[in-house]
């Protein structure tokens, strides 16, 4: 584990001796009081906010806090430390970053301890940890704050104010790489806005091609006959409740315009009653677009894919794969 007092420390003294090796013999210093530079801080402060991305799961997850002694020499008696978190610096950080975050839930986390000790002759206190336990606690990919402080017990030392809390901003998240997507062979399509069967049968035109497995068949609004406008959706019966955690979106393999641009996800217990999951903004490509259900994964058997806005201005679209995880 870094040392980080040890590191600052380290480049202190090289400041220092590269400082005082540039000045001229005949340079007049001002008159400093040394006892000002003895100071009680916490390093990890000195690159505020402190970013601690965690992986959302029931198991405890930890990062450090700690205190440092700054200064020229080793302090001549013990330091005793208390740590708190300082829920009262939330707002005004916000206000500072232009930043909305709220404060880490207390049940999301618990400090290690509330107190320590510099020993007398080093220069900090052992590593503390703060653990965390997300699932349960906090919203999945929203980041939180937790502003620690410290304080002392005596006043025969000092706190350097600037450096007197550290501010984490704690996010927990999942990788795609955690999911497996659902099987479809037993999905069905139980509606959808138009299809085009001119596009052919082994082509695609279908809504049912968005759920075959290949990339080279596809879903395309109707054109021959009619030519309707947005929304254009499809919705489907996965034949069982799921946990939905996202979504994924191959495009059809052309350079035609009418590709989803954004997307909405609604989803069902019974079919007839929708509710709004999330709505998601695609990129121009025919490659696969993965996303998660950042507002909160759904309980569902249904859910219905509506697209709102095309590329290249079209008043249709189309699309290769449909797929959930």
């Amino acid at each position: 584990m870094i040392n980080y007092k040890s590191l600052l420390y380290s480049i202190y003294l090289c400041l220092t001796v590269a400082v005082v090796g540039c000045l001229k013999d005949d340079t007049d210093l001002p008159e400093q009081n040394a006892e000002d530079y003895y100071q009680v801080y916490m390093p990890l402060a000195v690159q505020n906010p402190i970013a601690v991305n965690l992986k959302f799961g029931s198991e405890a997850q930890a990062f450090v806090y700690g205190a440092n002694y700054g200064g020229l020499n080793y302090p001549d008696k013990d330091i005793q430390v208390d740590f708190s978190v300082a829920s009262n610096l939330v707002d005004s950080f916000n206000l500072q970053y232009g930043t909305q975050y709220e404060l880490l839930p207390q049940s999301a986390y618990s400090l290690a301890a509330t107190s320590a000790v510099i020993p007398a002759g080093t220069l900090a206190t052992q590593p503390l940890d703060i653990k965390v336990i997300s699932e349960g606690n906090m919203d999945i990919f929203k980041s939180y704050l937790l502003p620690v402080s410290l304080s002392l017990k005596s006043n025969d030392f000092k706190i350097n104010e600037n450096l007197k809390t550290t501010f984490y901003v704690v996010t927990a998240s999942l990788s795609f790489d955690d999911f497996q997507e659902y099987n479809r062979s037993n999905w069905e399509v139980i509606e959808v806005s138009s299809e085009e069967p001119a596009e052919g049968p082994d082509n695609g035109g279908l809504a049912i091609h968005t759920l075959d497995g290949k990339t080279s068949t596809f879903w395309h609004s109707a054109w021959a006959n009619s030519s309707p406008g947005p929304p254009h959706y499809i919705a489907i019966d996965m034949g069982e409740t799921k946990t939905l955690h996202g979504f994924s979106f191959t495009g059809r393999q052309s350079s035609n315009a009418g590709k989803p641009q954004t997307i909405t996800i609604e989803t069902s217990m019974n079919g007839t009653d929708w509710e709004t999951a999330q709505t998601f903004t695609l990129q121009n490509t025919n490659s696969e677009q993965k996303f998660f259900l950042t507002s909160g994964f759904k309980e569902a058997k249904y859910f219905k894919m509506i697209v709102t806005a095309m590329f290249g201005g079209a008043n249709y679209t189309h699309l290769a794969e449909l797929k959930a995880f």
